[in-house]
């Protein structure tokens, strides 16, 4: 037994999905202790997200659990990593890259998954995970653009539908929670080996 509801669940990766853009702080304010100590706090959100919600995913695929999982902790740890570089003089100058050039490929791959394993649940209305996909595929090509120097306002728009899918999913969550599985569905059993 779960000691979270759907809805206390739901309500809580609502929360972390909104307390994830924290890591906006130093681009806004240029300060480095506070962007220091939100990228932490956003980072250890991105982590709790994909701890909280193991439970919700597990009659999914088990390696697509997996890739999730790895990828969202690893996109943790690098805005972590982030963080600390604000407090090294010298390691101001890589903070933005780690986010531009290396956390944003595990955030692409993580929300790849994720919007896979919410398909696959049922945890959430089908067209928010559709939606979901669509951006993160909008968001990889925005960001493919940029490594091979392509700048122009309208790429920039592209981002919109991520963000915009992001904001109303932490809504929905909260509001709604998480759709509890089907009663009548069977679990899945795993793949069987013929020696």
């Amino acid at each position: 037994m779960s000691i979270l509801s759907a809805r206390k669940r739901g309500a809580l990766v609502g929360v972390l999905i909104l307390t994830a853009y924290a890591m906006l702080a130093y681009w806004i304010t240029g300060n480095r202790w506070l962007g220091a100590a939100a990228d932490w706090v956003a980072g250890a959100s991105v982590m709790a997200i994909a701890l909280v919600l193991r439970p919700v995913f597990a009659s999914c695929t088990p390696g697509l659990r997996r890739a999730w999982l790895a990828a969202r902790l690893t996109e943790g740890a690098l805005m972590g990593l982030a963080g600390v570089l604000l407090l090294i003089p010298a390691g101001v100058a890589w903070h933005d890259p780690v986010y531009q050039y290396v956390q944003v490929w595990f955030f692409i791959l993580g929300a790849w998954f994720f919007y896979r394993l919410l398909l696959a649940s049922g945890a959430v209305p089908r067209l928010i995970a559709l939606w979901g996909a669509w951006a993160t595929l909008a968001l990889a090509g925005v960001t493919i653009a940029g490594l091979a120097g392509y700048e122009a306002p309208v790429l920039g728009l592209l981002v919109v539908p991520m963000i915009a899918n992001e904001l109303f999913l932490a809504l929905w969550l909260m509001a709604r929670g998480i759709a509890p599985p089907d009663p009548t569905s069977q679990p899945r059993a795993p793949a069987s080996r013929v020696h």
